[in-house]
């Protein structure tokens, strides 16, 4: 019996109503269930994040206030001034001028903050409007008292003394006083410095940060309200200053309280230690209007039923067409793909490769596999195309040597009767080059092989030159039996001799090195003649560098003037392209031709058949 298989739409729609909509309606169960604790959790979370935002900008306006206290009684002009003799009046136009040029560069507003100095003298020097003649009250504030003893160091206070002709009675005040020292820290006291500012300005701070119906109260620890901020109906101020001690606890803690008949969740955090008012620590608490959201909780569950079943009867539509959505591009991908033929040239315009999808990456990687394979087997077509041109060449070249050869046997014999001894050391030198050429039909040969040719073209070329170079072998013996291909030197060593010489014969060298480097062989030819200019550098390099097989490169030169274009060319068909030749300048003058190739050895036979694949 055959088994029933499900369609990939089919498959796709249980999956997603298995493993999503079955799970999502679970969720929403347990999510309802559980969604009261959620949104105080949540609204906790915004009060903790509100409370810690508050907490942060308090803590800058009093390190502002501090820092502003600095500057001022680290003014050597103003302390200079105190101490001086000059008139009263003369030392008032020091203070306007040193407090008007540091409120320029205070983010505090000049009119909301109140500066006050006390000379030695009791001489007063304010920025604001005085209406007593005698203001040495101030001196006998408690905190103004501390910073005495304190010695330069800062002391806050809140107090509520309308000392300033506009204020009201009401008004209350932040306030810090410090002592101002002819030299800073162990200096003696030359004044103090009273800095106020109204409690109002400092509770806009807490304003950026509170929802409407919130209340934010900054109290002592004895419950002593400091800074307000109402909202709404707002809490009593008998309420909030008679609240019972737990209420300030250490630690953060998030509670639902009843006050004034409304719910409110309190949170509540210490200040800084060092921001102490009259010696004691104050602490912020923080009441969210609890109320109105439990009503929003409350009209959102009875809607929560409907909204779910709506949405379940939606998502399992959407998933059915998505389902279908998917599947389609797949079904005709995969029809391409069972119809595909290179040898037929189609554009495959019906898959969308411009999808910014899974799909459309998938519909660019068909079309991408199918253009590089057909680049791939037209240049396969071009490589063997090269290759069979270098062995009908190699081939040809192997037809003309028999005759030449056994025609220099009978000149040989000719020369040795006629005692000629140089004419047989070239003839010898050219035979053996010819039989080199002739070889076993193999491409490769080793190094020790090539490297006796080389010999006998150099002899052949120092004959004809009269002692044109002196050759350098400088391969290490373990390097002699690598492989390498025929004849793949003498063109560079050809070249070095004909351009790099020219007609210089004196001191001309020419060196062969080898060595392994890595995972490949390194062959260099070096000589000391002219060398290339920069401009040849750099082109010969590009061109190496260059690997096109495009029909038109390949009538080659012959055999005998294979040129080293070819050489790089032939490297690069049967090697690939990391191998090849480089040219450089050689140290002290002449051009350095550096060979990279792979490491061959002898008895690796299967080299050639394992690049080509």
């Amino acid at each position: 019996m055959k088994k029933k298989s499900f369609t990939l739409t089919a498959k796709i729609f249980l999956i997603l109503i298995i493993f999503a909509v079955i799970p999502m309606d679970l969720i929403l169960i347990f999510m309802k269930s559980r969604f009261e604790n959620y949104i105080i959790s949540e609204l906790n979370a915004r009060t903790a994040q509100t409370l810690t935002k508050s907490e942060e900008d308090l803590h800058e306006t009093f390190d502002r206030l501090s820092n502003l206290s600095s500057i001022i009684v680290s003014s050597e002009l103003l302390k200079n001034e105190l101490q001086s003799k000059d008139s009263y009046f003369k030392k008032y136009k020091v203070f306007d001028d040193v407090v008007y040029q540091i409120m320029l560069n205070s983010v505090f507003d000049a009119n909301k903050v109140q500066i006050t100095i006390i000379d030695n003298n009791q001489d007063i020097y304010s920025n604001w409007e005085k209406n007593y003649h005698d203001y040495t009250f101030l001196l006998d504030k408690e905190f103004v008292k501390q910073s005495h003893d304190n010695k330069g160091y800062v002391q806050w206070a809140a107090f509520s003394d309308a000392f300033i002709l506009e204020d009201k009675e009401t008004d209350k005040y932040i306030g810090l006083s410090r002592s101002i020292l002819n030299e800073t820290v162990v200096g003696n006291e030359i004044g103090t410095l009273i800095i106020s500012i109204r409690q109002d300005q400092i509770s806009k701070v807490l304003e950026k940060y509170a929802n409407p119906g919130d209340n934010i109260y900054v109290c002592d620890e004895d419950g002593q309200i400091i800074l307000r901020l109402d909202q709404g109906n707002g809490i009593l101020p008998e309420a909030a200053s008679t609240m019972p001690k737990e209420y300030y606890q250490d630690v953060v803690e998030d509670k639902v309280k009843l006050i004034n008949g409304s719910d409110y969740l309190l949170c509540n955090y210490n200040i800084d230690a060092k921001w102490t008012m009259n010696g004691k620590e104050l602490k912020v608490c923080y009441f969210s209007d609890y109320q109105d959201v439990m009503k929003q909780f409350r009209a959102f569950t009875k809607q929560m039923n409907i909204l779910v079943m709506a949405a379940l009867i939606i998502l399992i539509i959407v998933i059915y067409f998505i389902a279908i959505m998917i599947v389609k591009p797949i079904k005709l991908l995969a029809h391409h793909m069972n119809q595909y033929d290179m040898n037929i040239d189609t554009s495959y315009k019906e898959l969308n490769v411009k999808r910014n999808d899974e799909i459309g990456h998938l519909n660019r990687s068909f079309y991408n596999m199918n253009e590089n394979i057909k680049e791939l087997f037209k240049q396969i077509k071009v490589e063997q195309k090269v290759k069979e041109q270098y062995r009908i060449e190699f081939l040809k070249a192997q037809l003309n040597p028999h005759f030449l050869f056994n025609t220099l046997g009978t000149i040989r014999w000719m020369a040795i009767i006629k005692k000629a001894d140089n004419i047989v050391e070239m003839i010898d030198a050219l035979g053996n080059m010819l039989r080199y050429s002739m070889g076993k039909g193999e491409d490769l040969v080793s190094i020790e092989e090539e490297i006796e040719n080389l010999k006998g073209y150099i002899k052949i070329q120092n004959m004809r030159y009269g002692n044109l170079c002196e050759t350098k072998i400088l391969v290490p013996d373990n390097l002699l039996q690598y492989k390498i291909i025929r004849f793949m030197l003498q063109p560079i060593v050809e070249n070095a001799i004909v351009h790099g010489f020219g007609k210089n014969k004196k001191d001309n060298i020419l060196a062969i090195k080898a060595d392994t480097i890595g995972d490949y062989l390194q062959i260099i030819i070096e000589d000391n003649g002219k060398g290339l200019t920069d401009e040849q550098m750099v082109h010969i390099n590009q061109e190496n560098c260059e690997n096109s097989l495009e029909d038109n490169q390949l009538e080659y030169k012959k055999f005998n003037k294979i040129g080293i274009h070819n050489v790089n060319e032939q490297i690069k068909i049967r090697f690939g392209n990391t191998y090849g030749l480089h040219f450089e300048r050689a140290n002290d003058s002449g051009t350095s031709v550096i060979i990279k190739l792979p490491l061959i050895k002898e008895d690796d036979e299967n080299y050639e058949e394992r690049n080509d694949c």
